[in-house]
């Protein structure tokens, strides 16, 4: 009776030692996967700015959080008057970053806060869902 429990006390912790090891590795998978997610968005980020580099007349390039995930987002100020749409989507379409939208604005410095604040506004508002 006695050596009946000892085995089966001694399968319970084998079991228990295997299931913590496991875990721990799924941990580590997961970790990784983090970081390398992080890694890859920090990459695409650095890449695009680099093949902007490619498009004269770019005054400034912010970068925004994306609720679309895999993708990143934008603005862009050129100096003047030049429509740089096409030079863009050429330069983005040669270091294999396919544009998901483009939109050509006029806006005024007010138009780009409200904007800004708007967005962060839609972005908390969607992660309190």
């Amino acid at each position: 009776q006695r050596r009946r429990e000892q085995e089966e006390k001694k399968k319970e912790e084998e079991k228990r030692k295997k299931e913590d090891k496991k875990r721990k590795i799924e941990q580590q998978k997961l970790s990784k996967k983090i970081h390398q997610s992080e890694r890859m968005k920090n990459n695409k980020e650095e890449d695009i700015r680099k093949a902007m580099d490619m498009v004269e007349n770019i005054e400034e390039m912010i970068y925004h959080e994306s609720l679309t995930e895999g993708a990143c987002d934008f603005t862009v100020k050129i100096a003047g008057n030049q429509d740089m749409r096409e030079n863009i989507f050429f330069a983005l379409a040669e270091a294999k970053y396919p544009l998901l939208k483009m939109q050509p604005t006029n806006m005024t410095l007010e138009d780009v806060f409200l904007k800004l604040t708007e967005d962060e506004e839609v972005e908390r508002n969607a992660g309190s869902l």
